[in-house]
């Protein structure tokens, strides 16, 4: 899920709005949805799809369920992530220690951005 429709790279908006239920039991909703390029240092620029828009979010975050479903294997320590996808690792992360050591953040950040 992406918070500013600029990091898309292809976006389309939804017919109907889709509900996200978050676990404190508040909701937003996604308005569209579509690609974001990735870029991190260590590894090629890779693209990331299906990706929702939820401009009421201020963070992104990427949904390992989602990631599962298209086969990526995702291991967590104490101190970062690495995401391996057909035997290659593709993405790390690191704790976030700014978040009272509650979130993993991917390394890299959006590539490209769509104009307003």
């Amino acid at each position: 899920m992406c918070c500013s429709k600029n990091f898309f790279t292809t976006f389309q908006h939804f017919a109907c709005v889709q509900k996200v239920t978050l676990p404190d039991g508040n909701v937003v909703h996604g308005v569209g949805s579509g690609n974001v390029k990735w870029k991190n240092s260590r590894f090629n620029d890779d693209e990331v799809r299906d990706v929702m828009l939820v401009p009421d979010f201020n963070q992104n975050l990427i949904s390992v369920k989602k990631m599962a479903e298209k086969n990526a294997t995702v291991t967590f320590n104490k101190t970062g992530l690495k995401v391996i996808l057909d035997k290659n690792l593709v993405a790390t992360g690191h704790l976030d220690k700014g978040s009272s050591g509650a979130l993993y953040m991917l390394d890299g950040k959006p590539l490209h951005m769509l104009p307003k």
